[in-house]
């Protein structure tokens, strides 16, 4: 499966807020300052090979709670501002302030969506692969470019992370990648257009709810009618695959035993 994994970094300032009297308090960062969150390494959103790329308008959605709490406070959308470093700028949670000396828990996911309000999944579904009853489009033999963005969801968590240290968010792909060969072995140039996938009793694809408050990356059990056993792929602009040569094609799906 297509796991690439991504590092990021959320980078804080070190200013206090200055308490009433005018002295410094013992807070790292204050609820309803700016932050930033830097990508270590390439990521996602769309595909250069089978290497990862933050795209232009890519926003995710961050969470922090005090360690080993589930009192999530929604830090809201992070939008990137450099797409060749992987910078991305928010908002601290207005009641959010990091306090010296203490742990906290953060979580991130892409898409960036505003009806999450937890890293438990609540409010919002993930559509994997495609909706159910739909199909995913390659562009050409061997394309990759449909294995990334909105349809291929990334979670991360960094756990005690005290306040004054830089968390580092490893992300990682909530679905998998299942890759077709195909070689011709008849004697005329063949076009593969369309591919059906299925496996009885799976959920490949359609829409998940995520629970990524634990490295288990859970998929919850969705609403009834919103996932299939099937997954289908439409090859736009195939190329022919003379005599003994091989194509490649790929499917996203939720993963499966």
């Amino acid at each position: 499966s297509l796991h690439s994994l991504l590092s990021v970094i959320i980078l804080f300032a070190m200013v206090g807020c200055v308490a009433p009297e005018g002295t410094v308090s013992g807070v790292a960062k204050c609820g309803g300052e700016q932050m930033e969150i830097y990508s270590q390494t390439p990521s996602r959103t769309s595909n250069s090979g089978l290497n990862t790329l933050w795209s232009d308008g890519d926003a995710i959605s961050i969470f922090h709670a005090e360690s080993g709490s589930d009192g999530y406070l929604n830090d809201g959308e992070f939008a990137v501002v450099d797409t060749t470093n992987g910078r991305f700028q928010g908002t601290l949670n207005s009641d959010g302030e990091l306090v010296v000396g203490t742990p906290y828990d953060w979580y991130a996911c892409y898409p960036y969506s505003a009806e999450l309000s937890s890293p438990k999944g609540a409010g919002r579904s993930f559509v994997i692969g495609s909706v159910a009853n739909a199909h995913q489009t390659q562009n050409g033999n061997g394309n990759t470019a449909h294995l990334a963005g909105e349809y291929m969801p990334l979670v991360g968590v960094a756990k005690g992370v005290k306040a004054e240290e830089k968390p580092s968010i490893a992300m990682r792909n909530v679905s998998s990648m299942v890759e077709f060969r195909f070689k011709n072995n008849g004697d005329k140039s063949v076009k593969v257009k369309h591919i059906v996938f299925s496996v009885e009793g799976c959920a490949l694809v359609g829409a998940f709810n995520v629970d990524f408050s634990n490295a288990d990356n859970i998929l919850c059990p969705p609403q009834d009618g919103a996932v299939a056993d099937t997954a289908v792929l439409q090859v736009e602009n195939p190329t022919a695959i003379a005599s003994g040569s091989e194509a490649l094609f790929y499917v996203a799906v939720a993963p499966f035993k």
